[in-house]
């Protein structure tokens, strides 16, 4: 059995030109192609960050440093400035796929190779990434309790100040409620 799996990216590249007369196809900078293992004519997913269109085309290689210049229909579906990812896939077998790893390539704003990266390096990127969010979100809902616990202690002490024996012990009881908290 053959599976499509996810072969390489050129992520958030910017769109250069979108030429409607052309026969069709995306026209990518050499360098790119390359390091991305993309392939004169080879079929490639273009996903428009911008305005959230996703299509099917071709790919050809440019001559011209940091073009990614969209032709014919396509030119309809992207205009000069554009933020698209480019992606391709290729068939393997499950004992292929088990073993690869896809390149994603990513760029300046003018298009440039800033680095090229596998896939495992991103996904270890990731999950150090959601690690240091999960702590952040306990770290705030911390000081969040400590904040309520401070501004209940502060209640309590108004309640004894100005509002006798009565309403502090109910800020009393609340008080107490709050102590498990900490």
């Amino acid at each position: 059995m053959q599976l499509n799996i996810f072969k390489s990216k050129i992520h958030r590249a910017t769109v250069t030109d979108a030429n409607i007369n052309y026969e069709g196809s995306i026209a990518i900078d050499s360098v790119l192609m390359r390091a991305a293992n993309i392939f004169n004519y080879e079929a490639v997913h273009i996903w428009n960050v911008t305005n959230g269109s996703r299509f099917i085309t071709y790919a050809i290689e440019a001559s011209d440093s940091g073009v990614i210049c969209l032709n014919g229909a396509a030119a309809k579906l992207c205009d000069p400035g554009d933020i698209v990812i480019i992606a391709t896939f290729a068939n393997m077998t499950k004992e292929e796929a088990g073993q690869h790893k896809p390149t994603i390539i990513f760029v300046d704003k003018n298009n440039k190779l800033i680095e090229e990266k596998q896939f495992e390096e991103m996904k270890q990127f990731e999950e150090i990434a959601v690690s240091v969010k999960h702590d952040f979100a306990e770290s705030v809902n911390e000081v969040s309790q400590i904040a309520d616990r401070l501004n209940a202690q502060s209640e309590y002490r108004s309640a004894l100040k100005y509002g006798g024996k009565k309403s502090a012990s109910l800020f009393s009881r609340f008080f107490n409620w709050l102590r498990p908290f900490k």
